[in-house]
């Protein structure tokens, strides 16, 4: 009997080691665990924009470690939420809204973690401007630990309004930048042909462009851009311009959410250069220095830009 007592106490160190390295692994997300609300299946440019699930935020184990700004109390049996998107020229948003206070902890195809707590008010966002193919595996958490919290989680390539505003109405006395252009979209990447593009539109509108950003001037119509720009950005510049007789104002917002503003490029037509232009898409205004009639003009889209002139 002595000669067993050697073999059972390595049986049972053995035993202890393979309990404690399972428990260990029980302090992890499980990354191939069946998403408990399902999988999306999304490549760019995917109809309707944007995506819905319906989820029960929360769960018992803390978020805390896994990656920066992580926070909030998940489950870490399963995903919430598996999409696997095929990337394209336009960013991700990933975000969440619930009566709770949330937080969004996804797991990227590279392995790496991102999180959120706060985007707007209490509801989590995490915005990538040029996302990855692959996998994503999305856990909507509560911030603090209790009960589960009915939440919704949205998937869009359109930047979620902040600040309490509903997703497709323009804030009061704000230009709309998710109203359809008025003279069609562009769909282009770096090293486009043929360059230039040019879009024939009717520049002028009601409402006033002072204030939405420095340089930011003229006269524009709130309801709607004039073009959208959807943009795969490369190795080359990116150059805006607005010609017209009339003297025109150029009024951007970039994919960021900032605006960026002209006058007076070249005399009393305008234009603005992006040495580093982003990807992503690009609302684009024309606009008349002067209120009045609409004015014929030509926009300019090209990755040849031309040297600025004198002024008036």
């Amino acid at each position: 009997m002595r000669t067993l007592k050697p073999f059972l106490a390595a049986a049972a160190l053995a035993l202890a080691v393979a309990s404690s390295g399972a428990a260990s692994a029980q302090n992890q997300p499980n990354l191939r665990g069946q998403p408990a609300f399902g999988t999306l299946n999304l490549q760019a440019g995917f109809q309707p924009d944007p995506r819905t699930v319906q989820v029960r935020a929360g769960g018992p184990d803390s978020a805390q470690g896994l990656g920066a700004d992580c926070t909030g109390f998940i489950d870490f049996r399963q995903a919430d939420v598996n999409l696997n998107y095929q990337s394209g020229q336009y960013p991700l948003y990933i975000s969440v809204q619930a009566q709770a206070d949330t937080t969004l902890i996804v797991n990227l195809p590279d392995g790496s973690w991102i999180c959120n707590d706060d985007f707007d008010g209490t509801n989590p966002g995490i915005v990538l401007q040029r996302p990855a193919s692959g996998l994503y595996n999305i856990w909507v958490g509560t911030f603090d630990r209790g009960q589960l919290q009915p939440s919704t989680l949205r998937i869009s390539e359109v930047a979620p309004q902040q600040q309490g505003q509903a997703p497709q109405q323009p804030e009061q006395g704000q230009p709309n930048i998710q109203g359809t252009p008025a003279f069609g979209t562009l769909n282009l990447h770096a090293g486009f042909q043929p360059d230039p593009r040019t879009v024939e539109v009717r520049a002028g509108g009601p409402n006033q462009a002072n204030g939405l950003g420095r340089d930011c001037t003229g006269f524009i119509d709130f309801r709607q851009p004039d073009v959208n720009l959807n943009y795969r950005s490369g190795q080359f510049p990116l150059f805006f311009g607005a010609r017209s007789q009339a003297d025109v104002t150029l009024v951007v917002n970039l994919p960021d959410g900032s605006w960026i503003c002209n006058d007076d490029f070249d005399g009393t037509n305008a234009g603005i250069l992006m040495q580093r232009p982003q990807s992503g898409q690009y609302n684009i205004w024309i606009g008349t220095f002067d209120r009045g009639a609409l004015q014929p003009a030509t926009l300019t889209i090209t990755e040849v830009p031309p040297r600025p002139q004198a002024g008036k």
